[in-house]
C-alpha cells in the first residue's frame, strides 16, 4: 500500500511541477546565471524579486525567471558572440 501511496505522490508532484513549467514558472532551485528569481501573485503580477534563501510564503504565491545583473547578461552574450563566431569560422 505504502509503495502505491508514494507512486501516486510521485505521479501528483510530476504532474504539477509540469503544469508550473508550462504557464513560465520556476519550480525550484537556485536560478541560472543571468537570471533572478520574481515572486508573483497568483495572477502573475510581479510582487518582488527575491534574494538568495529567501523563498515564498504563500501557497497561491509562484516564482518566474526574470534577466538579471547586466554584468552577468553581457557576459552570456559575450560567451554566445564568441560561440558563433567559432561556428561560422570553422
Amino acid at each position: 500500500m505504502a509503495s502505491e501511496y508514494s507512486r501516486h505522490l510521485s505521479q501528483t508532484v510530476t504532474r504539477g511541477h509540469k503544469s508550473n513549467a508550462e504557464k513560465g514558472f520556476w519550480n525550484g532551485g537556485p536560478p541560472p546565471y543571468g537570471y533572478k528569481r520574481m515572486l508573483c501573485d497568483s495572477e502573475s503580477n510581479e510582487i518582488e524579486i527575491l534574494r538568495t534563501g529567501q523563498a515564498k510564503q504563500l501557497k497561491n504565491q509562484k516564482v518566474k525567471l526574470v534577466p538579471g545583473d547586466l554584468f552577468e547578461i553581457a557576459i552570456i552574450k559575450e560567451i554566445f558572440d564568441k560561440n558563433n563566431s567559432k561556428t561560422l569560422t570553422g
